[in-house]
């Protein structure tokens, strides 16, 4: 399972040169067909005017966590968000890397229920749930 998101990920980057995907390096700690974690490592791209993470960064982040577990449970085909709710808890410091557990929480056929906690340092910063519906055909 692992291996099958690692791929997913590393495509994504290669195969997408010059796009958002570059500037949000995911990398997978884990992943176990319910619950992954990953770990983004934060640079001056992602600063706001207050030097934080900027929040569009952040939902940024958390859009393309979950889509990746999204297209994962439905094995590789086509994922759209739906719907996104996020609740910033703290400012997110550029020095230490944004990590993201995102968990499966509702899956049919069709559509997929996702929620994130956001940490830094063992705090917890970012709170978030989403949806998101399977388009037919492959992403990769």
């Amino acid at each position: 399972m692992k291996d099958a998101m690692e791929t997913f990920l590393r495509i994504r980057r290669e195969e997408s040169p010059n796009t958002i995907n570059e500037k949000f390096p995911l990398e997978l700690i884990s992943w176990d067909g319910e619950e992954a974690v990953f770990s983004l490592p934060l640079t001056s791209w992602h600063r706001n005017p207050m030097h934080t993470m900027h929040g569009g960064a952040i939902a940024t982040a958390v859009d393309m966590a979950m889509g990746a577990v999204a297209t994962q449970a439905f094995l590789g085909d086509c994922v759209v968000t739906v719907e996104m709710q996020i609740r910033y808890l703290q400012a997110v410091a550029l020095d230490e890397s944004l990590c993201l557990k995102v968990n499966i929480l509702f899956l049919s056929h069709s559509m997929i229920q996702l929620e994130v906690d956001g940490y830094q340092c063992e705090n917890k910063v970012v709170k978030a749930c989403g949806i998101f519906k399977r388009k037919r055909g492959k992403n990769l």
